[in-house]
């Protein structure tokens, strides 16, 4: 791979980063983790942990977008990613198996407001 395709696919990355991982923090912390905080006991421990994990993500983030872009920063990066991705799809369903229908419908709605939409499996093509 040539240096200009390799900082092509960076700076590629980094604009998903900037849309789709944010958002998916904002999402998160805006609508999942207070219905938690409120109705799951003991959530609160690794609710605390996922969201000191995403700030340190976005500041690895904000390193290499103010150009101190060097492999390891974004091996990094990455690998920050993959770790709290696999602790959430560990952590989170089993939490959210607590949550009743009207909790769930909540968590739906403030979604939405956020600007995320739900896709059911139905509902694909």
């Amino acid at each position: 791979m040539t240096p200009e395709k390799s900082e092509e696919l960076v700076e590629d990355f980094l604009k998903y980063f900037k849309v789709g991982v944010t958002h998916h923090f904002k999402i998160e912390e805006k609508a999942l983790f207070p219905i938690l905080r409120s109705n799951v006991k003991d959530a609160e421990p690794f609710i605390s942990e996922l969201i000191s994990e995403h700030k340190d993500i976005i500041n690895k983030y904000f390193k290499l977008q103010n150009g101190i872009t060097q492999t390891r920063d974004l091996t990094d990066l990455l690998k920050a990613l993959s770790v709290h991705a696999g602790k959430e799809e560990r952590v989170l369903p089993p939490l959210i198996a607590f949550l009743n229908g009207e909790q769930l419908q909540k968590i739906d709605e403030l979604t939405r407001r956020l600007g995320y939409f739900l896709q059911t499996v139905e509902s694909q093509p």
